[in-house]
């Protein structure tokens, strides 16, 4: 069996850590201040040679000689000094505020971009096209509120995608009825770049296929703590 997990587009890899940060900055609050993988780079100073200063601290010394630099990465988009402690960047982080511009700008195109209602043409939808448009994605989803989740993902993607399928059954329906009765209709529902790992496409552009990372949930029983599953 392949090793998915470390099969990936080179595209993929190129984009990712761009990828994420957008997605940070998209979610803002906390996902900004403290994002959950490692966001940036910076120095780290090790003490080499004798000690011929009292002080055993890089930050405070002036002779980068006496350290061996090495890069170390942080979970913070804050950028670390070089001459700078641990220490004193945690304290940094502790101190920043942010501001949910991005956040801010996207609902602002959005709600410009998508102030009328989708038009469907002379007449309205009726039969399954009425069921979907008032549950796109078999959650509860409209179709306006499920444009409105893709223009906010193209905005801080660059792009997003929508897949259409149908529930798995274990036995065909005989008949278009039967499908109806058994609520078997097609359903969509959006996934980021993120959740794209791989894929091939065909000289004309178009996907040959595709492989899709979905989260695996695994529910915490009540007596389990916090992150035990």
């Amino acid at each position: 069996m392949p090793d998915f997990d470390n099969i990936r587009h080179p595209d993929f890899d190129r984009m990712v850590l761009r990828w994420k940060m957008a997605q940070a900055f998209a979610r803002g609050g906390i996902h900004v201040l403290k994002p959950e993988y490692a966001a940036t780079p910076g120095w780290v100073g090790v003490r080499v040679g004798p000690d011929e200063s009292s002080s055993d601290s890089p930050g405070l010394e002036r002779d980068n000689s006496r350290y061996v630099w090495t890069s170390k990465t942080y979970e913070s988009f804050l950028w670390k000094h070089r001459r700078e402690l641990d220490e004193e960047f945690v304290e940094r982080q502790e101190r920043q505020i942010h501001v949910p511009l991005f956040q801010s700008l996207t609902n602002i195109f959005s709600a410009g971009i998508l102030r009328k209602p989708p038009t469907y043409g002379d007449t309205q939808p009726a039969g399954f096209w009425k069921e979907f448009v008032s549950d796109v994605d078999m959650c509860g989803t409209s179709i306006n509120a499920f444009r409105r989740m893709a223009l906010h993902g193209g905005l801080t993607f660059g792009r997003m995608h929508a897949v259409t399928d149908r529930p798995m059954v274990d036995v065909e329906a005989r008949s278009l009825g039967e499908q109806l009765d058994r609520g078997e209709r097609p359903y969509s529902y959006l996934f980021s770049p993120l959740q794209l790992v791989d894929w091939e496409l065909d000289s004309f552009g178009q996907f040959v296929w595709a492989r899709i990372a979905e989260p695996l949930y695994a529910p915490r029983m009540p007596w389990e703590p916090q992150g035990a599953s």
